[in-house]
C-alpha cells in the first residue's frame, strides 16, 4: 500500500467512508482484502475517538487493533478530562456524558443511558440538566465486566 497521510477531519471523513464500504462487503457476503483491512488498521489507528464508534472498521482492522484503538481512545478522553481540569481520569470529578462515554465503548448512547438507570454502570444524574455523568473509572470496569460476558 502507498504511504497516507491524512490528518484530522480528513481521517475521520475516510475511516467513515471506509465503514461504509465495508459494510457493503459484508451485505454483499465478502471480505475486505489485505490492502483494505491495512487501510483500516492506519485509520482506527490515526483516529481512535471515532472508530470506537465504527464497528466494521475496528472489524477489519482485527481484535488485537480494536483492543488498542479502544485503549487509547480511553486514555485521549481521560487525558482531556484533566486538560480541562476535571481531575485524574479515574476520581470522581472526572465525568463523561453519555454520548462521549458511548463513543469510547463503541456502543449507542441509549445503551449508556440504559445501563446507567438499570445500576448497571455506576454514574450520577445531573439533577440540573437531567443528564448521565461517567467517570473514566466507571466506564472501564463497565466495559470489562461486558466483554468478560
Amino acid at each position: 500500500m502507498a504511504g497516507l497521510l491524512l490528518s484530522g477531519r480528513s481521517a475521520e471523513v475516510a475511516a467513515c467512508a471506509l465503514e461504509t464500504a465495508l459494510r457493503d462487503y459484508r451485505r454483499n457476503g465478502r471480505a475486505p482484502n489485505e490492502e483494505t483491512r491495512q487501510l483500516a488498521l492506519a485509520l482506527a489507528t490515526a483516529v481512535p475517538l471515532v472508530a470506537v464508534a465504527l464497528p466494521a472498521l475496528l472489524d477489519a482492522a482485527g481484535p488485537q487493533a480494536t483492543a488498542a484503538v479502544k485503549a487509547e481512545a480511553r486514555r485521549m478522553a481521560a487525558s482531556r478530562l484533566d486538560r480541562h481540569g476535571a481531575g485524574p481520569a479515574s476520581s470522581v470529578t472526572a465525568a463523561l456524558s453519555a454520548s462521549e462515554a458511548a463513543r469510547i465503548a463503541g456502543v449507542s448512547g441509549q445503551a449508556i443511558r440504559a445501563a446507567a438507570a438499570a445500576g448497571r454502570l455506576a454514574a450520577s444524574k445531573d439533577q440540573i440538566r437531567g443528564t448521565w455523568l461517567i467517570t473514566a473509572g466507571a466506564l472501564d470496569e463497565w466495559m470489562g465486566r461486558r466483554s468478560a460476558a
